[in-house]
């Protein structure tokens, strides 16, 4: 009898379900077509190396960062030293089981975003997917296509990981901009003198209402993407699809979503950009930095907006040195500063790396049994059958 298409959704079917009846969290790869299934050999040749190469490179840039900021304070790099290397152990634990707890607020936005997914499996397209963006310069797609690959092995479809992608993104941005605005609306108000910081707000505040737009309205985003259609016929010579159209069909299906989780999406956004904050507030509290609260928002704003503009992988580079600034200026003591900045880094984008990376390997070599397994069971039936 001939095998349905797990990937096919229906006309009617809701968001994040899959045609015939299967929900995504009982569907395992060994039910796949074999060109949705990870490669059951070895490691691509030359993966490896440019993998290696990759993490080499950024603990060059690493290194760099961790010289440059010191010098920006002011202070020497081994009084930075000191201070990190003599935070107690039991407060190393507690900032890990902070940024844990952060991670796992955060799989609360991401199931709302993805009807049917599951809080273990949100975890691993968080994880897996910072692991791959944090390692490559503009990292960001390569993320996305990554958390594709995984989850349509779940059988979600390209739309239903597309609409994912906005929907999560969209409240990403949505929650940087209103800290930004609302700090910089604080600073302000507290007579702190930051350069450039009402432009930020302002700035902030006027983005906030345009995605809010886009989001709301379908009249804006055709007037947005109708130029995108015309894209292919000058690129392509007439050759692939309507970007802009398909870009509306994507935005529908995200919207709604947003209308019908808003409430999941919001709160789990709040309470992981709460936990940040407090990350942060503790690291600096460790180290000594002995920074106000307004420099506390301050700083924090900065570093949401400057991960926006994610240039180099994770916003390495400028969101230490812009930090790092921006906490000096409003008062804080340049040692404690420089070495709170450097263990909140540590731990939200470096810590990232080697858990992202194993977990993204755990997931393959689990993918890859099942596989293996299904093949094995699917040629006993069959020779079964043939007896």
């Amino acid at each position: 009898m001939p095998v349905p298409d797990l990937h096919r959704t229906t006309p009617d079917a809701p968001v994040g379900t899959v045609a015939d009846a299967l929900p995504p969290t009982e569907l395992a790869p060994s039910a796949l077509p074999p060109s949705e299934l990870p490669p059951t050999t070895g490691a691509r040749p030359g993966l490896v190396p440019r993998l290696a190469r990759r993490l080499a490179l950024l603990g060059v840039a690493g290194g760099a960062v961790a010289v440059l900021a010191p010098r920006l304070a002011g202070v020497p790099w081994a009084s930075v030293l000191a201070v990190v290397t003599g935070v107690p152990a039991v407060w190393l634990v507690g900032l890990v089981l902070l940024w844990a707890a952060g991670l796992a607020t955060h799989t609360v936005t991401l199931t709302a975003a993805m009807p049917g997914l599951t809080h273990r499996r949100a975890a691993t397209l968080s994880l897996t997917g910072s692991f791959v963006a944090n390692v490559l310069p503009l990292g960001g797609a390569a993320g996305v296509a990554a958390n594709g690959l995984v989850a349509r092995t779940w059988g979600y479809s390209g739309r239903d990981v597309a609409a994912y992608t906005v929907v999560t993104n969209v409240w990403d941005v949505l929650a940087k901009l209103v800290v930004a605005a609302l700090a910089a609306a604080y600073v302000l108000r507290a007579g702190l003198a930051l350069p450039g910081l009402g432009t930020l707000g302002a700035a902030a505040g006027v983005l906030l209402v345009a995605v809010g737009v886009l989001l709301a309205s379908d009249r804006a985003t055709r007037l947005l993407v109708r130029p995108l259609d015309a894209l292919p016929r000058l690129l392509l010579r007439g050759r692939g699809g309507a970007w802009g159209t398909e870009l509306l069909r994507t935005r529908r299906t995200a919207a709604r979503t947003a209308r019908a989780r808003w409430a999941g999406l919001t709160v789990g956004m709040v309470g992981y950009t709460a936990l940040l904050a407090l990350l942060l507030a503790a690291c600096l509290h460790v180290t000594g930095a002995a920074v106000p609260l307004v420099g506390l928002a301050a700083g924090f704003a900065v570093e949401r907006v400057l991960t926006l503009a994610a240039l180099t992988p994770g916003g390495l580079g400028t969101v230490e040195l812009g930090l790092t600034a921006v906490l000096v200026s409003a008062g804080a003591d340049p040692v404690g500063a420089v070495a709170g900045v450097l263990l909140y880094r540590l731990l939200t984008f470096a810590l990232e790396i080697p858990v992202g990376g194993t977990w993204l390997a755990a997931w393959w070599w689990s993918a890859r049994r099942r596989t293996r397994l299904g093949a094995g069971a699917a040629g006993t039936a069959a020779t079964a059958v043939a007896r």
